[in-house]
């Protein structure tokens, strides 16, 4: 079995998501592996940052320089910084996630080999490629042909579902033994369970963009109005859909319901006081903040996606809805039955213990550190 002695891991933003928290448990986690480095280099923080939870002493940060070019210009820039960095630091690895980031790694993978070193490239690809690459919900949309040579020069392919998986093999023709799958995880810490008051009725946390569907929680929560007129939804987050959001629920005359609130790092404790969490998204990977919810022991009302029922158990954990009307049903038929919706909560929360544990953390760091076996750390 070969060690790698140092690991870079790659992500320009290390603001707000799931894909930021999971960097943040695989550094603290390798923090027990002595001979292990780790450099994470990025190019910003924006307005919420997890960078504060590093408590591993053998990572060291890198960001790359602010700028204030246009965004070519600045791409070309940070390239070159990046490989600039990747060429003095000579890492046995290099980690990133999604896919406009291949372009970055694989250039400065090549100039390595000036310096007689081949560093093995492992991608974490959090969503359903072909459905995430394409507008709106990116800028630049990498063309098929293209990300099917880019992922040929990598060495491995981490998605969460069976389903992401055969969604790289039928569209990008990744080969199945490059891929693998393996689950996202619960908190790092599993928080101890306490009863406290609850002040929201549904909570929502994530980025305020397109994927996500917010549009949807805010009709949702127009339909449940009509019946509870207490209602109150917490929607936590940030993104370019903010202001669309605030202005809408201003025109529906629901901002005594609907409560928009920043990313804070204490999102256990707002979800502690919610009663259901809720997700209206058009496709996920295996979102952090399922995990989060069902490990606070929150049910949790999800519409359907493709790839959910992989990792969640309809009428076991929550309920799975086909269309704002049966979520609403759902919704309404928890918050009326406090025992269903605690004995939910109580089977979330086993299945994080059972699932969806540490055990899944080792099992990437495994495949990010060697070529086959998995450590002991």
């Amino acid at each position: 079995m070969v060690l790698r002695k140092k690991i870079l891991i790659f992500f320009p933003d290390m603001g707000l998501g799931g894909v930021q928290r999971k960097i943040i448990d695989i550094i603290n986690f390798l923090e027990s592996a002595n001979d292990i480095e780790i450099s994470l280099v990025y190019r910003d923080c924006k307005e919420f940052s997890f960078l504060n939870q590093i408590r591993n002493p053998r990572c060291c940060l890198y960001q790359l320089p602010s700028l204030s070019y246009s965004k070519k210009i600045v791409k070309v820039v940070h390239l070159f910084y990046f490989i600039k960095y990747v060429f003095g630091w000579k890492p046995d690895v290099i980690f990133t996630f999604l896919q406009f980031n291949l372009p970055y790694v694989i250039m400065a993978r090549f100039f390595l080999i000036f310096r007689f070193k081949r560093a093995k490239i492992v991608v974490s690809n959090d969503n359903i490629l072909s459905l995430y690459n394409k507008r709106p919900h990116l800028n630049t949309v990498l063309p098929t042909w293209l990300l099917s040579k880019l992922f040929f020069l990598v060495d491995i392919v981490i998605v969460q579902t069976k389903y992401a998986k055969k969604d790289l093999f039928l569209h990008y023709k990744v080969p199945n033994d490059k891929i693998q799958v393996i689950p996202n995880w619960g908190p790092f810490l599993l928080p101890q369970f306490k009863k406290t008051t609850k002040k929201f009725d549904l909570i929502f946390s994530g980025r305020f963009v397109r994927q996500k569907r917010i549009e949807r929680i805010i009709q949702l929560t127009e339909l449940l109005t009509i019946k509870n007129k207490k209602m109150k939804v917490l929607l936590v987050g940030t993104g370019i859909e903010e202001d669309m959001l605030r202005l809408v629920v201003k025109q529906k005359k629901l901002s005594q319901h609907i409560i928009f609130k920043k990313p804070a790092q204490n999102i256990l404790k707002l979800l502690s006081q919610s009663r259901i969490m809720i997700l209206t998204s058009d496709f996920e990977g295996h979102p952090m903040i399922l995990l989060e919810a069902m490990a606070m022991g929150l049910p949790s009302v999800v519409l359907n996606y493709p790839g959910l029922k992989e990792y969640f158990s309809d009428s076991m954990t929550g309920y799975i809805g086909e269309d704002l009307q049966e979520m609403k049903r759902n919704i309404e038929f928890l918050l009326n039955n406090a025992q269903f919706r605690n004995q939910f909560g109580k089977n979330a929360r086993q299945e994080i213990k059972q699932r969806y544990n540490k055990d899944l953390i080792k099992k990437t760091a495994s495949v990010i550190c060697t070529s086959s076996a998995i450590l002991d750390f």
